[in-house]
């Protein structure tokens, strides 16, 4: 593992639901890096050495008759709704244990990555809306039992530690309980430590066989935000009229055109796909990409590239024209889209099982490669209807984990009206060339 030194501690997000929400054990929205009124931690601002180091802890006094043992103040304040934190360069993970709850945030060098387990009959689940707006259930394929997933500390009592070079230790038989701490980093917990001073617990050491992790006790009680369970979103009315926009793309010409702006850099990337009734050209311009499409020429399909201003045959095809025309709308839930009115939809700001709700939803709609990438690390999404409730735009912004930023705009144009200029009868002719060209190595998107 890289090496450690403990940031600011983070705040677990709630998962919010895009239909309502359902009661949960807390209604504060402070956040898990901020202190509480019966604060249990301060700040741990040494760095956690491979050989966790307690000499800053106060020495508690010994005596040859007296045995030194942990107090029940200070493993009460562990016990409960309860929230921890371990920070290190790259890496910050929160974990909350509630009442029949576990939420655990995790960013690791810039992705985040959010997970909740719920107590259902004993047995820890997750629940996911899907793309279609359902929501799944999913028993947990890394614990047996809720009693793996809820707060170690509960079932506790202070025998179970025994005082060890100025820390309490974990009595070995009550290790694996508190497996819920490596969790994040799938790993085997081998031992826990506890570092207190004046009965306040301050944190918590937790070693594995390779690695060493030290956690701040960081919130108590009802100041944590705990995850909900997900709920469908709402259909609307609005959603019909959004239906039609995108089916009527089905039998009709239209033209795509992608612009990508990148923040810093004057220079934009504009290209465009145009659908034809029997024909289709793809006027890329990045990366090594050549122009390309598919036409239709006396009830035979051929694919073709264009290259210094000329066709170039492919393959003959055995499917028909509509199969390579792109379909909007088809292969997600369109309630997952929000009705801001006037012909204004926005994505939810939602969570599925891997990924975010907005950059799913915009993978499927930018249809190319290259916006595709872009897609993956979309912020947010917006669709628009014209004054005529036709689609006019498909928009997101996006962050790219490297620091790129920028906007990606799809704009929808000569609906029933757009024509390709080729004289594709040269396909035919071409049928026999004796250097037709490779469509894998030139065509610009593998949707084709």
């Amino acid at each position: 593992m890289r090496k450690k030194s403990i940031v600011p501690i983070l705040a677990l997000l709630v998962l919010s639901a895009c239909g309502g929400k359902e009661e949960t054990t807390s209604n504060s929205e402070n956040s898990l890096g901020q202190s509480s009124s019966t604060s249990q931690s301060s700040s741990v601002s040494q760095e956690v050495s491979d050989s966790l180091s307690f000499s800053d802890s106060e020495s508690v006094e010994t005596s040859a008759t007296e045995p030194v043992t942990l107090s029940e103040q200070a493993l009460a304040s562990l016990q409960g709704q309860l929230g921890f934190a371990y920070s290190q360069e790259k890496m910050q993970v929160a974990i909350n244990f509630g009442e029949d709850i576990v939420g655990i945030k995790i960013i690791d060098d810039g992705q985040e990555t959010e997970k909740a387990y719920f107590n259902k009959d004993g047995l820890p689940v997750s629940y996911f809306l899907t793309i279609n707006n359902q929501i799944q259930e999913i028993q947990s394929s890394d614990f047996l039992s809720w009693d793996q997933c809820h707060n170690p500390f509960d079932n506790l009592v202070v025998s179970d530690f025994s005082f060890v070079d100025d820390a309490f230790v974990l009595n070995e038989s009550k290790v694996a309980k508190a497996s819920m701490f490596v969790v994040p980093f799938e790993e085997e917990i081998e031992s826990l430590k506890l570092i207190v001073q004046d009965d306040e617990v301050e944190s918590i050491a937790v070693a594995t066989a390779t690695n060493q992790y030290q956690y701040e006790v960081a919130l108590k009680g009802n100041e944590i935000v705990f995850p909900e369970k997900p709920v469908t979103c709402v259909k609307e009315a609005a959603h019909d009229t959004l239906k039609v926009a995108f089916e009527e793309l089905k039998e009709q010409s239209f033209t795509v055109s992608y612009l990508i702006k990148k923040d810093g850099d004057d220079q934009d990337l504009n290209y465009e796909y145009k659908y034809g009734d029997d024909a289709f050209f793809a006027d890329v311009n990045y990366d090594d990409a050549v122009p390309f499409g598919v036409a239709s020429v006396e009830d035979k399909l051929y694919k073709y590239t264009y290259v210094n201003e000329e066709l170039v045959r492919g393959e003959l095809l055995k499917k028909e024209y509509r199969d390579y025309v792109p379909v909007y709308g088809e292969d997600f839930a369109l309630e997952l889209l929000e009705s801001k009115g006037e012909g204004v939809f926005e994505a939810y700001d939602l969570m599925l099982e891997n990924e975010s709700l907005v950059s799913a939803v915009a993978k499927l709609l930018a249809k190319d490669d290259k916006a595709i990438e872009y897609a993956k690390s979309a912020k947010n999404l917006a669709v628009k209807l014209d004054a005529d409730n036709h689609l006019k735009t498909i928009e997101f912004d996006y962050e790219i984990s490297g620091g790129e930023s920028g906007k990606v705009t799809i704009e929808f144009s000569n609906l029933n009206s757009t024509v390709i200029d080729f004289d594709f009868s040269l396909l035919k002719s071409l049928e026999e060339a004796d250097n037709p060209g490779d469509w894998n190595d030139n065509s610009a998107s593998e949707n084709f």
